[in-house]
């Protein structure tokens, strides 16, 4: 006997359920309950303790397993794999493909294996598709025949020619191999003649005499047919919703019924259920509430709010402070009434996770497996060997919990390896034998651990690194030699061809040899991996096709992928799941997020042959209807209210992005349902029947429904403002916030006077000076004193990976470069000695395209060596002390026996280096030193010299007594810190006309401004103001403008102008 009762209300069905409950005869007895997934059977099993008072003894079961189940205990020995499975009928296609002429001439590009598996998985696809919906009109195929009952128009002939054609090979090649009684048409034969009003006896020692469908919304033939069959032993109660109703549906405009039908016909039950329902003369029972949940009207009536955003992190921050504006509204609401429905668990989980985890915090627990999933490292890894193999991308798999587990690699050992790599400038490749690769890494660490580096020994290749000297580095590169090893091993073993059986037992061997390890600290994991793998070879021992390793991967890669639908477990808080698994459970609060076109509906192509995609027979399900029902199923439950968010922005570009239609259908719905209420209702509030009202940040669709457009930022002053359309309780944006408005207040500074008074309490300025100490403090006043008197000091950052060598035209410019040819010079190398040791380091390229570059460099230097060497010759290190007013200097500083200061640099003479030369210069005089002082260097590949001369002693001390006191202040008062040294530099040098000995203060002025503010164009070399010291001090300011600035440019540098003289530099005596 079949029951069917249609609810209106979820708690019809636990009222229904539970009275049928108490029905039955013999308590141990337990009823069969057959739910669509294990979020609704446990909300059953909540909902009927709490109407009973204690738990329900029900078996539950899914629908495919109710088939299997019951066949397996009459059939023991079906396998538990079967060949007409969709991996097994792939690759059999696969075969089937390569060998069939009619095929091939049908299809261009078969002769590619990989286009040739993508079309077999397309028609192992539909056929599996056919046997669970349509496998009656496979059983004609079988016979010969096409029944006509199964619409083909539009068709190419040959493509359902050929579809028949593949399945009765494939049955032919079953039965030779005597496995054709395990096919999955086989198996449905006998299980239809079981069901047989004859053959129903030996099914009903196996079943219970009632059995219970809950929310099924697949009604296909062979579920059909199963419950009709067991009807006559058990009692079936068949309990669902009802469909989507709207009353007085005439009275709307058209517009608004067409889309009334269309949400309609997505909810309407199935035509094959209908009819059993008719042929058995099925009891049925429609409730009569109050409260309906499955009419339209109650959908419109319910407060709802679209929100646009950026990103999925925007979407869950405005879910947030949307839930704790709901939770303000309704005090007594319990957490676990509020349900959010996500695309994809993987990608929202830590979003949500850190989201509502951040002050004020609300309870939410989602579940996702926390431990990297072994087979998602399997491929990774197995990946990587066929790849270019680049570091980036063996340093994220040295990241796997699980690859850290096998070779035992901690951060601090990523983070070790990283720099050797980039040191020793290792990008890409495994064994490839160029410079680059992890093969030429090892081995260059290896030989500088066995053996000391000697300066230009050109002989080895690659050249020994001075990286790994410790005995703890030695335990790290012996891990990476291990890991090197297998890596070695997997690459050799995997370029060959084996069938797919094979390629599965391969893979088996490598996680038994390589993985057991996991087992002492995740067993579990790895037990079910292991049976993840024996399943799978279970099912390919019925193919026999050899394929490459690229296609295994590529079809390996497929089967990795798992797709779960994930949701939370009740009595964590906030219920949150993909879309699928809540989908028939009422919520008082409902929340969907990422409701962009590419995903509700998203890519609903089907291949061209695919016979129930081209004509649907009234009743099957199809995909995208169903997405359709499930959307307004969720709003149909949301008891109270419903939230509703999608990406409608790109965030890099801003360019508009597609909602899912189902929004604008539901707006249109709004808008047609509440114009035609208010039109035979006066509303004070709303004027002119038109609903739409466009108000700054959010659209009034209806009176029951907004839409709000997010900004990028949660930080930006609409959502914190008194008249704030949409409120933010994000404390930390709120922070960015207010520092953003106080930041904007140019009265704010880092550095104040109650500052400096604080320092001078806590020290006294020392009347000692060193020179070297005053001469960093001027070389960068900021950082000199956050250093020195805060200890603040920048966060160490090692270089990035890159994935190849970042050679340019300039990189021979490089400072590295210059010092390494002056030292080979100086030791007496040849130029081809020095240009052989710069490649063996990877300093520079291969110098085929770079050799003339590295021609001029080389012979500059060598010029500017023969210029300069001579003048070196002489040059002592000296430690005088002079007194200068109340302090006293003293310092070490290198010149000549003629008591001249001569310095050299191979790079350029900007102002830190003018700095240091200057005081040196000046200090040098007070010391009784040479009245003239000579700095050498290089601008571009052309010798320079800037000299000094000062008759005048006087007007020496009276510059470095300004200097001195300067320092001493600038560690008392803040107007030191006006002494911009690149800023003042060119503030000096730039307003100085030489030929007319005059200063041009204006001129002078925008120079330094060029040289603080910003670039308006791409520059490699920041501004002043960039600097990230400046940046602390200063903030927004610019200190350029201030007459302090001025005022210390010309204390500390003076006459500067008028005693220096910089030109190209010829010879010692030019």
């Amino acid at each position: 006997m079949i029951h069917y009762f249609e609810a209106q209300h979820p708690a019809e069905l636990v009222t229904y359920l539970s009275q049928q409950l108490q029905k039955v005869a013999l308590p141990l007895e337990a009823p069969w309950v057959v739910v669509p997934n294990r979020e609704f059977q446990e909300w059953i099993e909540r909902e009927i303790s709490v109407e009973k008072g204690c738990s329900a003894h029900l078996n539950y079961v899914f629908p495919i397993e109710l088939i299997w189940k019951l066949y397996r205990k009459v059939y023991p020995e079906v396998p538990k794999k079967l060949p007409t499975d969709i991996h097994a009928l792939s690759f059999r296609i696969f075969k089937l493909l390569e060998e069939d002429e009619l095929i091939l001439s049908s299809y261009k590009g078969l002769e590619n294996e990989m286009q040739r598996f993508a079309l077999a998985q397309q028609y192992a696809d539909v056929f599996d598709q056919y046997l669970n919906i349509r496998p009656q009109m496979v059983f004609g195929w079988e016979r010969g025949l096409h029944e006509s009952k199964y619409p083909c128009e539009g068709m190419s002939s040959d493509h359902l020619d050929i579809q028949m054609r593949l399945w009765k090979r494939i049955m032919i090649g079953l039965e030779e191999e005597g496995i054709h009684q395990y096919s999955r048409t086989s198996i449905y034969k006998n299980w239809f003649e079981l069901l047989n009003g004859v053959h129903t006896s030996t099914l009903k020692s196996l079943l219970p005499k009632q059995l219970f469908v809950l929310g099924e919304r697949d009604w296909g033939e062979v579920f059909l047919g199963s419950l009709e069959g067991i009807s006559f032993v058990s009692e079936v109660h068949l309990l669902n919703y009802s469909s989507l109703s709207l009353e007085n549906e005439h009275t709307y405009d058209s517009l608004m019924r067409n889309l009334f039908h269309k949400w309609q016909h997505c909810c309407r039950e199935s035509e094959a259920l209908l009819k059993l329902i008719a042929k058995n003369y099925v009891s049925q029972v429609t409730t009569q509430v109050s409260n309906k949940l499955f009419t339209l009207e109650k959908i419109l009536e319910t407060p709802g709010a679209i929100h646009i955003c950026h990103s999925p992190k925007r979407e869950v921050e405005v879910l947030k402070d949307h839930v704790l504006d709901y939770i303000n509204s309704n005090p007594d609401i319990s957490l676990d009434t509020i349900g959010i429905s996500v695309p994809d668990i993987m990608t929202y989980a830590p979003i949500i996770t850190h989201v509502f985890g951040q002050e004020p915090r609300l309870p939410v627990y989602v579940l996702i497996n926390k431990t990297k999933s072994l087979r998602t490292t399997l491929i990774r890894l197995l990946e990587l060997v066929v790849s270019s193999f680049k570091m980036n991308d063996l340093m994220d798999l040295l990241s796997d919990p699980n690859m850290a587990i096998v070779y035992d690699f901690r951060q601090e050992d990523l983070k070790q390896l990283k720099h050797w790599m980039t040191e020793t400038h290792i990008h890409f490749g495994l064994e490839d034998n160029h410079p680059f690769s992890l093969k030429d890494g090892l081995l260059s660490w290896w030989r500088g651990f066995l053996f000391s580096e000697e300066e230009f020994v050109t002989s080895i290749t690659p050249y020994p690194s001075s990286l790994v000297h410790k005995n703890d580095q030695l335990k790290l590169l012996s891990k990476v030699q291990y890991l090197y090893d297998h890596l070695w091993a997997l690459k050799k073993e995997l370029f060959t061809q084996r069938t797919a059986l094979e390629w599965i037992k391969w893979i088996r061997k490598i996680v038994v040899d390589q993985f057991e390890i996991i087992r002492n600290t995740s067993g579990w994991i790895y037990d079910q991996e292991i049976l993840w793998l024996d399943n799978l070879e279970l099912e390919l021992s019925y193919t026999h096709a050899t394929i490459s390793q690229e296609l295994f991967l590529k079809w390996f890669r497929q089967v990795v992928v798992e797709n779960t639908n994930h949701a939370s477990p009740f009595g964590y808080g906030i219920q949150v799941s993909e879309h699928i698994p809540n989908r028939l459970i009422p919520f008082n609060f409902v929340a969907i997020l990422g409701l962009n076109e590419q995903v509700l509906p998203g890519d609903q192509s089907r291949p061209i042959f695919d016979l129930i995609h081209r004509h649907p027979i009234s009743g099957e399900r199809e995909k995208k209807k169903d997405l359709q029902r499930l959307f307004i199923e969720r709003l149909a439950l949301a008891k109270q209210s419903y939230f509703l968010s999608y990406e409608g922005y790109d965030v890099h570009t801003n360019k508009l992005k597609n909602p899912s239609p189902y929004i604008t259908q539901l707006i249109y719905l709004h808008q047609g349902y509440h114009k035609k209420r208010s039109s035979a209702n006066y509303n004070a509030d709303l004027e002119h029947n038109e609903f739409t009202e466009k108000v700054i940040d959010f659209e009034v669709v209806s009176p029951k429904l907004k839409v709000y457009d997010h900004r990028l930022h949660g930080f930006s002053e609409n959502y914190f403002t008194s008249d704030a359309t949409f409120v933010s309780y994000h404390k930390e944006y709120y922070d960015q916030f207010r520092s953003k408005q106080i930041s904007q207040n140019p009265t704010n500074k880092f550095i104040t006077k109650q500052f400096y008074n604080t320092q001078t309490k806590s020290q006294e300025v020392d009347e000692s000076i060193d020179l070297n100490d005053m001469i960093r403090f001027y070389q960068h006043p900021t950082k000199y004193l956050l250093e020195k008197q805060l200890n603040i000091m920048p966060e160490y950052e090692s270089n990035e990976l890159t994935d190849f060598e970042q050679y340019d035209l300039n990189y021979l410019d490089r400072y590295l470069v210059k010092n390494t040819i002056w030292d080979s010079i100086r030791l007496g190398y040849t130029k081809s000695e020095c240009e052989s040791y710069l490649a063996s380091k990877k300093i520079i390229p291969s110098l085929r395209v770079y050799q003339l570059e590295f021609d001029e460099l080389y012979s500059s230097i060598q010029s500017f060596y023969d210029l300069v060497i001579p003048s070196q010759s002489e040059v002592d290190l000296v430690q005088p002390e002079i007194a200068i007013g109340t302090y006293t200097l003293s310092g070490s500083y290198r010149r000549t026996q003629e008591k001249v200061i001569q310095e050299f640099r191979l790079g350029s003479f900007n102002a830190k280096y003018a700095i240091e030369y200057w005081i040196s210069f000046l200090y040098n005089l007070m010391a009784g030193g040479n009245t003239h002082a000579y700095y050498y260097y290089m601008s571009g590949n052309k010798p320079r010299v800037c000299s000094l001369v000062l008759d005048d002693r006087n007007e020496a001390e009276q510059t470095l007594k300004r200097i001195v006191r300067g320092y001493v202040d600038g560690l008392l008062i803040r107007d030191s810190m006006f002494f911009l040294p690149k800023s003042s530099f060119a503030f000096i040098n730039g307003g100085y006309d030489r030929r007319n000995k005059k200063f041009d203060h204006n001129k002078a002025l925008n120079k330094a401004k060029s040289e603080w503010k910003p670039k308006s164009y791409d520059s490699s070399v920041a501004s002043e103001s960039e600097d990230i010291w400046n940046r602390i001090i200063w903030d927004e300011q610019s200190p350029v403008e201030d007459d302090m600035f001025i005022k210390k440019s010309h204390e500390f540098w003076g006459k500067w102008n008028e005693l220096s003289d910089d030109k190209p530099f010829k010879s010692l005596d030019s």
